[in-house]
């Protein structure tokens, strides 16, 4: 059994997530339930839990204060809320998962599910979701990419490009080095700065600063500077060449 605790202010939906879990997560044993920031952290350390259900907004702080009362977490996190905010984009780049208010049963069993593929804790995970709220910056130097049974910070300078493979992403880095991740390009898409990363094709982003030509013709190619050459889709040319010029 995973033993877990819902941290969540709002008693209704403190109660309904109960009910969720218990009727329809069997494996997922609710031993504990706080609502706010104090009762949340008396609760990890008397209970030892693998799993928290954590809210973002909660009275005396937030889910990140719960966080940085631990030093390298031993707990797996599901965060709740119910705004779409900056601190979205930090769980995001850690590949924690996160559910929206009001919570869908498909994708509360789905989160779970995520969760208990990954053989290894979100430690590195939540170190980085620490460090990203601490900071306060919102164009992050480092994005932690995740497999189901690994993490890996890269530096997103060293992103030349991103390329779409079945389900997965590969990223393309300097000095001939790969990493892979289990998440979609698209998701990536949403959390690169656009005004350096660009999708030239529906398989490819590419980073402008890496680009040394793109070629003529209606089947122009992107040549990188790692000497990969990359398809620019017609409809996106004008554009990728204006936003290369902008970037000059």
């Amino acid at each position: 059994m995973i033993r877990s605790i819902i941290i969540e202010d709002e008693i209704n939906n403190r109660e309904l997530l109960y009910q969720m879990v218990t009727e329809y997560l069997t494996d997922i044993d609710v031993v504990d339930m706080a609502q706010d920031v104090i009762s949340g952290i008396k609760s990890i350390e008397n209970n030892d839990p693998d799993l928290i259900f954590l809210d973002i907004e909660m009275p005396g702080g937030t889910g990140f204060d719960v966080l940085m009362h631990f030093t390298n977490p031993k707990f797996k996190v599901i965060f709740i809320t119910g705004y779409e905010h900056y601190a979205l984009k930090a769980i995001k780049h850690s590949a924690i998962d996160y559910l929206l208010k009001p919570i869908n049963l498909e994708e509360l069993k789905d989160a779970v599910n995520k969760i208990k593929a990954m053989e290894v804790t979100h430690t590195a995970n939540i170190e980085f979701v620490k460090t990203y709220i601490q900071s306060g910056i919102e164009d992050m130097a480092h994005l932690l990419i995740s497999d189901y049974n690994t993490s890996d910070t890269v530096i997103i300078n060293e992103i030349i490009y991103l390329e779409s493979h079945d389900r997965y992403t590969i990223f393309h880095l300097s000095e001939d080095r790969k990493r892979i991740s289990s998440l979609s390009l698209n998701f990536f898409e949403t959390l690169l700065n656009p005004s350096t990363f660009f999708r030239i094709h529906r398989s490819a982003i590419v980073n402008c600063n890496a680009v040394k030509q793109v070629s003529d013709g209606r089947a122009a190619k992107a040549t990188m500077t790692n000497g990969h050459e990359i398809q620019v889709a017609y409809r996106r040319k004008s554009e990728f060449l204006a936003r290369l010029e902008r970037n000059k």
